[in-house]
Parts: C-alpha cells; structure tokens; sequence
C-alpha cells in the first residue's frame, strides 16, 4: 500500500476515481456527514438478534449522524442512528477491508458499477473462528449520490430468518 493511501482507497483501488465526489469526500480524512434514514427490521426473532448487536430501531424518518476516520491500516465509522451508537472498524486485509462488529468480522470486496460503490460479503468469522456459509448473513450495501447527497443503502438478512435490518437514506457533509 502506497504511504499516501488510506485503507479504504487501497480497497477501492483505482476505482477509487470513478466515486461520485460525495462518496469520495466521505471516505478521506475525517468526515461528519448528518441527515434522516428510514430504518426496517423483520421477524420479531431478528429483532432480538439485532437488539443484541445494537442495531438501529425502526423508524420512518429517524436522526443519523456519521463521524468517521481514514487512516492508512484503519477506517473507523461511528455512526449514531436514532440516538443509538453503532460503531464499525474496518481494517485492510489483502486487497479488501475486513469489518469488525461485535464478536463477527465481515471480510468485504468493493465493487464500483453504475456510479455507485457496492460491498460484496466474502467471508464471516465469529471470534477468529470462520463462519459456515450456509449460515452467513447475505448483505447488500451500497452507497452513492443523489441530489448532491451521500446516499446510501445497507440491508442484512439471516438465512431462515429474513431480514434483520435495512436501513438507508441521504446524508450531507456537515465538516
């Protein structure tokens, strides 16, 4: 990785330069983006699942606030949706950042198509240990720009389960 780069460039690569300017702004440096997400969740057993990992509550028009942090080996996303933390840290493992939340670490590949960044789920571990893929959540990510906004949209489903949250919406650059 080139001394100039942060994490999240070294993921994207070159693809880094085909990000709307939004997106690319809100992954260099630091960043405070703000704005109103609408927030779903499923069955009333991935709702405790979620609970339990701290994930945002359902709401139509709810309050969310990302402060975040692009260092060379590190990008550490603190986001507070609806008054609740959710912290994320993701760090660079060959050529993709791995995503830890909780006890689970999310290794993830970065797509750009249509303007538009997409994460791909390649692997879960729980505690270091892998994860069976059959029981893997699916996860569909994205993130762009529409009317000048970051927008973005995040949903992660549990085999058998359904959903487990979906949250998205259009946030501005607030420093």
């Amino acid at each position: 990785m080139q001394p100039d780069r942060d994490a999240f460039r070294a993921a994207c690569g070159a693809s880094f330069d085909a990000l709307p300017d939004i997106v690319r702004r809100a992954h260099t440096g630091t960043a405070r983006l703000a704005g109103r997400v609408a927030v779903q969740r499923g069955s009333p057993f991935a709702n405790l699942i979620a609970d339990a990992l701290g994930l945002p509550q359902t709401g139509a028009s709810v309050d969310m606030m990302i402060e975040s942090e692009h260092r060379a080996d590190v990008m550490i996303w603190n986001r507070t949706i609806g008054g609740r933390p959710f912290r994320s840290c993701f760090r660079f493992v060959r050529d993709r950042l791995a995503e830890s939340v909780g006890p689970f670490s999310l290794l993830l590949r970065h797509v750009v198509a249509d303007g538009r960044l997409h994460y791909r789920l390649e692997r879960v571990s729980a505690m270091g240990l892998p994860w069976p893929r059959a029981l893997a959540p699916h996860l569909e990510a994205r993130e762009g720009a529409a009317n000048g906004q970051y927008a973005f949209a995040v949903e992660v489903r549990l085999p058998i389960l359904g959903r487990l949250v979906r949250y998205s919406g259009t946030l501005d650059i607030v420093s």
